[in-house]
């Protein structure tokens, strides 16, 4: 026996995927779910649903960054893959891109110039075509249940969120980044957390930046 024999590959920034797969599992008895990943970003490399490919899940992959589905297309033939901001409404936003890819994003000046100060490099900005997600969903056509909505937005997190029609798509898990928190308390108080609430979901679980909420029906 080898210590390696018990080694779990994760993809995703924060154990993120692992933790899917547990909570799916034990709690909500999901072994081959449906995801919808937004900022879905490289199809292994921070993947918070490519563990979950591998597990027998399928989806939607969705990004905003030029090219990026064409790896999709050819590593994950089993998914739905679209090239496309989320946004709250319909238009076109500026796309920022740096030498480190996953700072890519729709960005606020502030934020590219956090970024700047800290010496990575600015590549890129295109204005890109954004929709709401709830537009891009019904082009996509009749969808199975949603099991996973996974939102890394780079900022648009709220606007994902608030662009879904709860009425036709509610997942049963969401996970989302909730940038500028540092404890629960602020997780709790945050902008997400109060618009996850009025939609029907409770915060359950929580890593460095990422928040697991699942829907309140699903709860004792």
């Amino acid at each position: 026996m080898k210590n390696t024999d018990f080694v779990r590959p994760i993809f995703s920034w924060e154990g993120e995927d692992a933790l899917i797969c547990k909570i799916s599992h034990d709690y909500l008895g999901i072994d081959k779910g449906f995801y919808i990943d937004v900022g879905a970003h490289h199809p292994f490399y921070l993947s918070n649903t490519y563990l979950l490919y591998l597990s027998g899940w399928r989806g939607i992959n969705i990004d905003a960054m030029p090219g990026s589905m064409i790896p999709f297309d050819e590593h994950r033939t089993g998914d739905i893959n679209i090239e496309m901001g989320v946004a709250l409404r319909p238009g076109s936003l500026r796309f920022s891109m740096f030498a480190h890819p996953g700072l890519n994003g729709f960005l606020s000046d502030d934020m590219i110039q956090s970024h700047l100060s800290r010496g990575i490099r600015l590549v890129e900005q295109k204005d890109i075509e954004c929709q709401p997600l709830s537009v891009i969903l019904e082009r996509v056509g009749p969808l199975p249940p949603i099991d996973l909505l996974a939102i890394d937005a780079e900022g648009l997190d709220l606007e994902v969120i608030k662009s879904n029609d709860f009425s036709l798509h509610r997942p049963k898990l969401i996970l989302i980044e909730v940038l500028g928190t540092s404890d629960m308390i602020s997780v709790i108080r945050s902008q997400v957390t109060t618009a996850l609430i009025a939609q029907g979901y409770r915060l359950f679980s929580r890593l460095h930046f990422s928040a697991l909420f699942m829907g309140a029906e699903y709860l004792p």
